[in-house]
């Protein structure tokens, strides 16, 4: 929802269809990630895909709204028409870096899920992965907030930042416990 307000105020774009096209190299991404790190992980948990995965959409998070900032990239039109719309530096750059959010989400998720799968105990994974996707239920509340942000006539910009500062909080958490539990297991 951020992106589209985003994407029509800052890149001029109306097609609904190409802001869901762009948005949907994002799932593309996760899909192309999660294979990644699931073939590199066939025989134990590659730890460093998290730490990857996480820079990875730290840095396009912070890209993306920045991208759209420069004024050059915006009006450097790449020549070819799509879908109704100019093909500018930024709307390129912009799906570049959704797609390789994406990619960073499919990295660093194969990981997670099988180190909670591996620590915790068989008669309670199932209890184990139904709080965990509780969890993820909880966290789509977020886009509460989003909407409130909008209401109150908050600029997408600050609302892309604010997803990059929740992504290095996040990532934060995560190192510190991951380092917990790489010295348990080591």
């Amino acid at each position: 929802m951020v992106f589209q307000a985003h994407a029509k105020v800052n890149l001029n774009i109306d097609s609904v269809f190409l802001v869901q096209l762009i948005l949907s190299l994002a799932i593309i991404g996760i899909i192309l990630g999660s294979f990644i790190s699931g073939r590199r992980a066939q025989e134990s948990i590659k730890f460093k895909n998290i730490w990857r995965g996480a820079i990875l959409i730290i840095i396009c998070s912070i890209s993306i709204p920045l991208f759209s900032a420069i004024e050059f990239a915006k009006d450097f039109l790449l020549g070819p028409v799509f879908i109704g719309e100019p093909l500018s530096l930024a709307l390129l750059l912009i799906a570049v870096a959704i797609f390789l959010f994406g990619l960073g989400v499919g990295i660093m998720i194969v990981p997670l899920n099988a180190l909670i799968q591996v620590s915790a105990a068989p008669d309670n994974l199932g209890t184990i992965i139904a709080g965990k996707n509780w969890i993820q239920d909880i966290a789509i509340l977020l886009l509460c907030a989003t909407s409130t942000f909008s209401y109150f006539a908050v600029g997408s910009e600050y609302i892309l930042y604010l997803n990059a500062l929740i992504a290095i909080v996040g990532f934060t958490i995560v190192l510190k416990k991951l380092k917990s539990i790489y010295q348990v297991n080591c």
